[in-house]
């Protein structure tokens, strides 16, 4: 198949755009030059070469309508062509299946109307695309081009150096590649640089920007001015964006803006405010300052910073004011947050804030409040005002008027309170004193220096309360009134005007107490005594215990006056020997050791119990008296005179009668149960009696059967009987009777066969007796009939 080709480029004017389409017509013969009739798909491609070269664009006709050999398309129509006649191009077609037709054609010139040649005596019109222009260009009247390359736009510009852009007014570009983009009465004479616009400003380095404003000048390399009016920038690489009047004459330096503010050190920043001198290599300052120099803030030392405020000055080597007025940070790495007229004035020291604040040595702190004083290495004042840390790496947390002097110290709030020992500490309240080494006074004291609370020796403590003082080593008082703990471990819980004296010694509180021995001990109460050591007074009133080890448990006016002596409570009541002991009662007296009353008495002193021997007891009632070792005397006016005795008296006065004896006054009558229930079972001695009565209630007895009193009489003729002693007795006391091995083996009666029932020997004795009586009858009878017998044969 043949074909002929005739290839028009219609680009016809339009009001809005040239249409972006090739009318292309052809006619086409097949193999014998016959003319074709038909209708065919055809596709077409676009080359950058006559052969091989890649395909740029490709669009296919599905039905193309031939008649007599012509046909005619719309390229362009079914894919969007672009824009691809920048260079020479080739056209190939295929119809159908077929391979591409060869030779290719070469677009004709008119085609390339996609791109214009020249404009000149154009009258206006819309680009669309990108432009290029290779020599100098000018828009407007008066320009001075002598740059190659150039672009001037507006009126009287001139450009004096290659690659020059100029834009506006009346501005010069005579640096190589620099450019003006608006304003009037700009100048750039270094290379590679950049007017933004505005009017009057001159750009004397290379690689710089003014980005626009008044009157602003660059003449360090890789300067920038944003803006602003009358800004100088004479360093390299130095910045400002704004303001007026602002000079960043230091490499790398930067103003953000504001009013006369001064960047003189290597890469010196001010972000902006009045006055401000950046004076040191790296240093900040965010802004502040005022309508006055004296206003200025000042950052003179390398690093330093300051973030605000007004007349702050930052002169330390890395130093911060972070705003405020009239600060002043003067150490190494000093930091000052805020406030007024406060001085970090050394090495890593720190006020936060507030007014006349000072931190004057290495690592100080100064959180905030007025006057306050870090005075010492490390010390830390948090706030309130005129507080002073003077000792090494001392605190105080707030407050007023508080001092810490020692090295450790610390208060914590309160006022005119002092922590003057090492490690000492004040946890508030007023005017308190903790003057030893690692002393606590947590709070208290009061409205005057009278009202201290007051520790002085090492390790001591005081809660709380006012006029308390603990001066002995690691002595404690907890808190109360007028309480001092006076020696080593001596310890007051509270109270008022307690004392503890000595080692160990301590008063948990009451009143007007005294613990006055090593480890003597008043817990509470009013007025009481523990006066040697190891002594205790649990509490009650005027309670004393004077011996070593001895204790008083509460109660009025009782004495514990010897070593491990005790009274328990009760009025008035002395244990006065070696562990004596009353357990209560009123106007008792132990005066013997180890012996015990525990309780009774009254409420005369004649009415008390008194004990004066060893090891005896009184369990109760009232005017018993033991003079005696080892003896017992209860109830009313039982008096022991012998040691070992038992003396129990429920009357009158009773006596003991010997040693080891055993004596009971009970007018009412005695009795002793055996059981343990039932009050029949056992004896009694009935009142104002001499004789013990057996139980022997027939309703309380099982009957076992009849005696044979025949053979009991004939076992007591038989029996043994003895004279005898007790072996536990002197042998001049003698008893008779027979012994209870005997006595079982006849009769059989008893609990055991070692004693003597005081019922059987009665019963066996009535039972002889009966059998004799029968006997003494019988023979009477006998008697009698022989009598008769007799005055019979006598007549």
């Amino acid at each position: 198949m043949t074909r002929i080709l005739l290839a028009i480029m219609l680009l016809a004017p339009q009001a809005f755009a040239i249409p972006q389409l090739v009318n292309y017509q052809g006619s086409l013969t097949g193999p014998s030059g016959t003319a074709i009739d038909s209708t065919l798909s055809m596709t077409f491609r676009l080359y950058d070469s006559a052969a091989n070269g890649t395909v740029l664009w490709t669009e296919t006709h599905p039905a193309v309508q031939v008649t007599s050999g012509l046909f005619h398309v719309t390229l362009g129509s079914v894919t969007a062509l672009g824009d691809l006649f920048d260079s020479p191009r080739w056209i190939g077609i295929s119809i159908g299946t077929d391979s591409e037709m060869t030779p290719r054609e070469q677009i004709a010139t008119v085609v390339h109307a996609y791109r214009v040649g020249t404009v000149d005596g154009a009258s206006g019109g819309t680009i669309s695309g990108d432009v290029l222009i290779t020599g100098k260009g000018a828009i407007g009247p008066s320009h001075q081009m002598n740059g190659a390359n150039s672009l001037l736009v507006g009126s009287g510009n001139g450009a004096f150096q290659p690659n020059a852009f100029v834009s506006g007014s009346g501005n010069t570009v005579s640096g190589i590649n620099g450019s003006v983009t608006g304003g009037t009465q700009n100048s750039v004479t270094g290379g590679s640089s950049t007017i933004g616009g505005g009017t009057e400003n001159n750009l004397d380095a290379a690689n710089a920007v003014i980005a626009g404003g008044n009157l602003n000048e660059v003449y360090g390399t890789s300067g920038v001015v944003g803006g602003g009016s009358g800004n100088f920038v004479n360093g390299s690489w130095a910045s400002i964006l704004g303001g007026y009047s602002n000079d960043a004459s230091a490499n790398y330096s930067a103003i953000g803006g504001g009013y006369i503010n001064r960047a003189s050190g290597v890469g010196a920043t001010i972000g902006g405010g009045y006055f401000n001198r950046a004076r040191g290599d790296y240093c900040t300052i965010g802004g502040g300052g005022g309508p006055a120099v004296t206003d200025s803030n000042y950052a003179t030392n390398t690093a330093s910073t300051i973030g605000g405020g007004r007349a702050n000055i930052a002169k330390g080597f890395i130093s911060v004011v972070s705003g405020g007025t009239l600060n002043e940070a003067r150490g190494i790495y000093s930091t000052i947050g805020g406030g007024r007229l406060n001085e970090a004035d050394s090495t890593y020291t720190t006020v936060g804030g507030g007014y006349t604040n000072l931190a004057n040595l290495y690592g100080a702190t100064v959180g905030g409040g007025a006057g306050n004083f870090a005075d010492s290495m490390y010390s830390v004042v948090g706030g309130g005002a005129s507080n002073s840390a003077r000792g090494k790496q001392s605190a105080i947390t707030g407050g007023f008027n508080n001092t810490a002097e020692s090295i450790y110290s610390g208060v914590c709030a309160g006022l005119w309170n002092t922590a003057g020992g090492k490690g000492s500490f004040v946890g508030g309240g007023s005017y308190n004193r903790a003057r030893g080494i690692h002393n606590t006074i947590a709070g208290g004291g009061g409205e005057s220096e009278a009202d201290s609370n007051y520790t002085a020796d090492s390790y001591s403590t005081i809660g709380g309360g006012t006029k308390n003082v603990a001066d002995g080593y690691a002595s404690v008082v907890s808190g109360g009134r007028s309480n001092a703990a006076h020696d080593a471990y001596s310890t007051i819980g509270g109270g008022l005007t307690n004392t503890a004296n000595v080692q160990y010694s301590s008063v948990g509180g009451g009143v007007s107490n005294l613990a006055n021995h090593l480890a003597a001990t008043v817990s509470g109460g009013y007025g009481n005594s523990a006066l040697l050591a190891y002594s205790t007074v649990g509490g009650g009133r005027d309670n004393t215990a004077e011996g070593t080890s001895s204790a008083v448990v509460g109660g009025f006016g009782n004495t514990a006056g010897a070593l491990g002596a005790m009274v328990g409570g009760g009025y008035y009541n002395s244990a006065s020997d070696t562990c004596a002991v009353v357990e209560g009662g009123k106007n008792n007296t132990v005066a013997g050791q180890y012996s015990v009353i525990s309780g009774g008495g009254g409420e005369l002193t004649t009415d008390g119990n008194f004990v004066s021997g060893d090891y005896s007891v009184v369990p109760g009632g009232t005017r018993n008296q033991i003079v005696a070792d080892y003896a017992f005397a209860a109830g009313f006016t039982a008096h022991v005179f012998h040691h070992g005795a038992f003396v129990w008296s429920s009357g009158a006065g009773t006596n003991s009668f010997a040693d080891n004896s055993f004596t009971a006054r009970s007018p009412g009558g005695v009795r002793f149960y055996s059981t343990i229930s039932g009050s029949n079972v056992g004896v009694s001695l009935p009142a104002g009696g001499g004789a013990w009565a057996n139980l022997c209630d027939a309703t309380q007895k099982n009957i076992c059967g009849s005696v044979d009193s025949r053979s009991i009489l004939e076992k007591v003729s038989s029996l043994p009987l003895y004279r005898w002693s007790y072996k536990s007795q002197d042998a001049s006391i003698q008893h008779i009777g027979p012994t209870a091995q005997d006595f079982s083996a006849a009769f059989g009666l008893g609990d055991n066969n070692t004693t003597i029932s005081t019922v059987d020997p009665d019963g066996i004795a009535l039972a002889a007796i009966q059998e004799l009586a029968r006997r003494n009858a019988a023979l009477e009878a006998e008697v009698a009939e022989l009598r008769a017998l007799i005055q019979n044969k006598k007549k």
